[in-house]
């Protein structure tokens, strides 16, 4: 049960993160090195929920800045970078 949570969690972030791209432009893209160890912060193999949330909470924080909130764009561009991060391995 866990898994399937964790697992539809990747995926509804990949399809956030994604949705506006067509099926044909994702055939043409290079397959990424998908690295969600930079979630498993305990380094136990395993998304937590506390280890999601505190990554969630993180991007929340970098795009809504001291406002406390996000914009439709900013929440869109936070799930980009989230993107690059987990693909790219960039940070």
């Amino acid at each position: 049960m866990k898994l399937t949570n964790t697992t539809s969690a990747i995926a509804l972030l990949m399809a956030l993160s994604g949705g506006l791209v067509s099926g044909q432009a994702l055939a043409d893209l290079p397959s990424p090195q998908v690295d969600i160890r930079t979630i498993d912060t305990n380094k136990n193999g395993k998304v937590e929920k506390d280890e999601y949330l505190a990554f969630m909470a993180k991007e929340f924080d970098k795009s809504a800045g001291k406002k406390g909130y996000c914009t439709f764009e900013e929440v869109n561009q936070g799930f980009e970078h989230m993107s690059k991060q987990l693909y790219m391995g960039g940070g």
